[in-house]
């Protein structure tokens, strides 16, 4: 892992105390991991910290959900007609809707000739 990694804290078996969650690793050494998972830890770790192996967690890879959130916003302003026309032509062209005429048309900008 490396700094910046978002990864998934969870409970080493299924069934165990505390909900799965997103953390981010703030600090990687030779042999340990400094990871921030906000403002509530897992029940129990604050205090097992001095003893180390006493408060199992299973790290996992996670994807970052910010590059997902902008994704969604991005294509809602498509849907909603507020992202420009380049997006309006990718989108009718994408969907399958217009797509000879879209093609053959030049570009808007080219409109009233090549200044």
């Amino acid at each position: 892992f490396s700094r910046g990694d978002i990864l998934m804290l969870s409970p080493p078996r299924r069934d165990g105390d505390f909900a799965p969650r997103e953390c981010c690793v703030v600090d990687v050494g030779k042999d340990f991991l400094t990871v921030g998972v906000g403002s509530n830890w897992p029940a129990g770790l604050w205090e097992a910290r001095r003893r180390p192996g006493s408060f199992e967690v299973r790290l996992d890879r996670a994807a970052p959900q910010a590059p997902l959130i902008a994704q969604r916003e991005a294509l809602q302003m498509v849907r909603d007609g507020a992202a420009g026309a380049a997006a309006a032509l990718l989108a009718d062209i994408f969907a399958g809707q217009g797509t000879d005429a879209a093609a053959a048309a030049p570009p808007s900008r080219f409109a009233h000739g090549v200044h």
